[in-house]
């Protein structure tokens, strides 16, 4: 088929900004997510099931129909070009339309939980409880995991300096000891550190994992009744940075 030029504004390729809320439905062709006003979108993902991005961060969305059902193809081939007449980006006829929108707090999906800068799986029994940042937990035994976020610390010192600051409210607090250990990770392809906190009946395990220049806090909590049987280490070794 001929080809058709268009401009960066072409109407099938546009930002949506808007807050998206988690969904755990699949599609046959990408990810149901429904956003706020209850609009459901279908995100595009890759062989391993996560939702692709663009140059700019930003989701890709699937163009259907209005039952959600099939996706809505491209008559021709287009060429998107900036203002100096280079090639931005293409579609061939048949191609899938697609659209970019924000990224949200976070997906959830049924195996895993996505943020911005990484995505947190959810073990087999486990649960996604988050709402604003990835918390995931086991029912059986209400350990759980949660994301803490990026933009806490500048570097691990400085989180270990909080961490030990806020040990010694405790300690006077509760007029205990508060024992803890402090160590390198040790799962393969992760480093930083964790922080080990003996609170009496529960172990509250925090791992400070670095990642291009930023620090990503893990805080990790199980009753020592469960300690045992929860691996948290499998489950920090499965954190998938973008």
């Amino acid at each position: 088929m001929t080809g058709k030029k268009g401009t960066a504004a072409v109407a099938m390729l546009f930002a949506v900004i808007f807050l998206l809320a988690a969904c755990e439905k699949n599609s046959k062709y990408g990810v149901y997510l429904v956003d706020d006003k209850g609009m459901t979108h279908v995100l595009a993902t890759d062989k391993n099931g996560s939702t692709m991005r663009d140059e700019h961060g930003n989701l890709i969305e699937v163009a259907t129909d209005s039952a959600n059902q099939k996706p809505i193809t491209t008559p021709n081939d287009i060429y998107i070009t900036g203002e100096d007449g280079q090639v931005l980006r293409s579609m061939k006829a048949g191609d899938y339309q697609t659209y970019t929108i924000t990224f949200p707090d976070l997906i959830a999906q049924k195996d895993l939980v996505e943020a911005v800068d990484y995505s947190l799986p959810i073990p087999k029994g486990w649960e996604s409880v988050g709402i604003s940042r990835p918390h995931i937990i086991n029912p059986k035994t209400e350990a759980f995991v949660q994301g803490m976020g990026s933009d806490m610390y500048g570097s691990v010192e400085e989180a270990l300096v909080k961490y030990e600051e806020i040990r010694e409210k405790m300690k006077q607090e509760r007029d205990t000891e508060l024992p803890y250990t402090l160590e390198d990770i040790k799962i393969p392809g992760k480093t930083g550190q964790v922080w080990t906190y003996d609170l009496g009946d529960i172990y509250t395990i925090t791992y400070f994992l670095e990642h291009d220049g930023k620090v990503f806090p893990f805080r990790c909590v199980v009753n020592k009744e469960y300690a045992a049987q929860t691996d948290f280490n499998s489950i920090i070794s499965e954190v998938k940075f973008k």
